[in-house]
């Protein structure tokens, strides 16, 4: 009788803990490089968030992604150096990689009022212009991010006019 409330007690147990196990939080499909004179970076997650950000002046940038099942949001953090010497970082923390809090340069963002950055230093202060634009067909690929920035005539004219690195 003991060994058959310990067997049932050990199922129970088990069946408990499956139920209150923490899964990880969704992470993005990430890519980042350059075209032209312009940087860029997007993000993109299976659950439908998508974030790009378009640079200029950029010489080192780096993103790192975690997510684990010790915290209940993904986070991606991210940094940029540019020519003069200005350093800036951005970061995206989400819970179910549908909606993300967004930060740039220490300064909130709403990802209802754009998920497209366009980023220029201008006397050396961060100039930020966010645009609302339909990422769903957009690839984590080089010719997909560069398609999509070329066919968009505010993102193409941010190339277009873009200062050169040194």
């Amino acid at each position: 009788m003991y060994r058959k409330n310990l067997i049932y007690l050990l199922l129970l147990s088990l069946s408990l803990t499956a139920c209150f196990s923490r899964t990880t939080p969704p992470g993005p499909d990430m890519a980042g490089g350059g075209y032209e004179n312009v940087n860029y970076d997007y993000f993109d997650w299976e659950e439908g968030l998508n974030v790009m950000i378009w640079h200029e002046g950029v010489t080192t940038s780096g993103c790192n992604s975690s997510g684990s099942t010790s915290s209940d949001t993904h986070l991606v953090q991210c940094q940029a150096t540019t020519q003069s010497g200005l350093e800036y970082a951005w970061q995206i923390a989400t819970k179910d990689g549908r909606t993300a809090e967004f930060m740039l340069d220490g300064q909130p963002y709403d990802l209802a009022d754009g998920n497209v950055f366009l980023i220029t230093l201008t006397n050396g202060i961060l100039d930020v212009q966010q645009l609302p634009r339909d990422l769903a067909d957009v690839a984590t690929t080089h010719d997909s991010i560069t398609e999509f920035g070329l066919d968009d005539p505010d993102i193409r004219h941010f190339i277009e006019t873009a200062v050169p690195t040194n």
